[in-house]
């Protein structure tokens, strides 16, 4: 029990995938409490701040791992034969 635990840990905070899965949640809730929202009334405007950063974080993400696909790693196995 005590390895699984330490091991979904791992996977969460120590992986893209875990940090890309936290910042969605981050902007899921941030977008809930911000002023541009449909579910509450009066939203906060430090939300739209807050919301900022990891939507940042994915989109830079995003881009580097487009780059990554489409030009870095074909031109590694290019350059190895």
């Amino acid at each position: 029990m005590k390895e699984k635990f330490k091991t979904t840990l791992i996977q969460i905070f120590g992986t893209k995938i875990g940090w890309a899965a936290i910042s969605m949640a981050l902007v899921i809730i941030f977008g809930i409490f911000s002023t541009h929202s449909t579910i509450i009334d009066n939203g906060y405007v430090w939300c739209d701040f807050a919301m900022m950063v990891p939507l940042g974080y994915l989109i830079i993400l995003s881009i580097t791992m487009i780059v990554y696909g489409l030009f870095i790693n074909p031109l590694k196995k290019f350059m190895k034969k």
